[in-house]
Order: structure tokens, then sequence, then C-alpha cells
């Protein structure tokens, strides 16, 4: 069987495709993993993005919503 971190990267790549197929954009969500709750400030990055460095490095936008506490 495969990783989930695999598994997300095959969907990425599956939606990446489709979006340049059909030429239209695709929003991918994703959580964030807890390293970016450690870090002072507590911003997320997008090396937080749970699962998948390939959503990362696939991305040709990230938009994070974020409020400080």
């Amino acid at each position: 069987g495969r990783t989930r971190s695999e598994e997300v990267g095959k969907t990425n790549k599956s939606l990446l495709r489709l979006a340049k197929e059909l030429g239209v954009p695709v929003i991918e969500l994703a959580q964030l993993n807890r390293d970016s709750t450690k870090r002072p400030g507590k911003r997320p990055q997008s090396s937080d993005l749970r699962d998948s460095g390939e959503i990362e490095a696939d991305a040709s936008c990230i938009l994070m919503v974020h409020r400080d506490m």
C-alpha cells in the first residue's frame, strides 16, 4: 500500500493534469501540520502543508488564512 503522503501527491498530480486539460484553475484545500504552532508568532508557512511537499512544490499560488491570537 501507499502512504498517505504518496496518495496526496498522486491526487495533486491528477488535479494538475485536469487543470491543464480543461484550461481552468483548480482549488485544492489542505490542512496544516502542527509545526506552525511551535514557531514563534505561529504564522503558517507553505512548508506546513500536511502530508505532502508536492502540494507546495506544484502549486502556482498558495493562499493561507491566518489570524493572530
